[in-house]
């Protein structure tokens, strides 16, 4: 059962949920610094499966690099045996060097459920179309479409090995900002620029060539306060692949930010 965080730091509410859901957890990390017991080395992957399966691991929880830096630094619960979900703290390091391309099948090949978070929680799926009161302009979904399939293009083309880009910024159709060390310094850097008379939205998707089970696109809260700061009119989120932090709560501080949500 594993569930991906992606960034943003929305780690420690994940794991928040979970617990409340009553899932006994064991944290892990790729790196020892974190004073946690248990921590393994990405370096030889049946070696891991070996440490999750002697733990009686049968569920795997993971998270994107930036909730890795929040729960660590947070000081988040650690529980031990008996555990049916791991969380496990994955980084982007590697992972054009082969390793996280078989991952998932080879975790699943040893018997470890994977999942996502919306699979788990309802309030984490983002959903087609408006998911707040504030509602689209007229043609303003097929606009979108188009957006999400210019961003993809964008994404593939602006890879590099040491990030994975998620999200673009438009003005109107032309695309201004593009994502290198995610969606808040995306957003920061999009405060400098006027964008006039132009809508102005926020893409976020999961790039070509991306595990979908590594590091899903994701928004919250957080991101509406960062996308309004930037003058962002829409923010429009993969639902394929999307994960959103109480779909609820969010769409509640678009409306109140007179921003549109929209999933595409």
């Amino acid at each position: 059962m594993g569930v991906i965080v992606g960034g943003g730091g929305y780690g420690p509410r994940l794991a928040a949920e979970i617990r409340r859901a009553g899932y006994p957890t064991i944290e892990y990390s790729w790196t020892p610094f974190n004073g946690g017991r248990r921590w393994v080395s990405p370096t030889d992957l049946d070696d891991v499966i070996k440490i999750f399966l002697e733990d009686g691991v049968t569920d795997l929880l993971h998270a994107g690099t930036f909730s890795v830096a929040q729960i660590l630094l947070g000081g988040a619960p650690i529980f031990w045996r008996p555990a049916t979900l791991a969380q496990v703290f994955l980084t982007r390091r590697g992972m054009r060097g082969g390793f996280f391309q078989p991952y998932d099948k080879r975790l699943e090949t040893a018997g470890l459920r994977l999942r996502t978070a919306p699979e788990l929680f309802d309030a984490y799926r983002p959903v087609r179309g408006a998911m707040g009161q504030t509602r689209p302009l007229s043609g303003e979904l097929p606009r979108l479409a188009r957006l999400k399939a210019i961003a993809l293009g964008e994404l593939a083309r602006r890879d590099s090995q040491l990030h994975l880009p998620q999200a673009v910024i438009f003005d109107d159709e032309e695309p201004v900002h593009w994502e290198r060390w995610g969606t808040d310094r995306l957003c920061r850097q999009a405060r400098l620029t006027a964008k006039g008379a132009a809508r102005r939205t926020l893409v976020k998707v999961l790039p070509p060539g991306m595990p979908p089970m590594l590091d899903p696109p994701t928004i919250g809260t957080h991101t509406v306060v960062e996308a309004k700061a930037a003058g962002v009119d829409v923010i429009a989120l993969d639902t394929l692949h999307g994960l959103i932090i109480d779909r609820t709560a969010t769409a509640a501080q678009a409306d109140a930010a007179g921003i549109v949500l929209c999933g595409i």
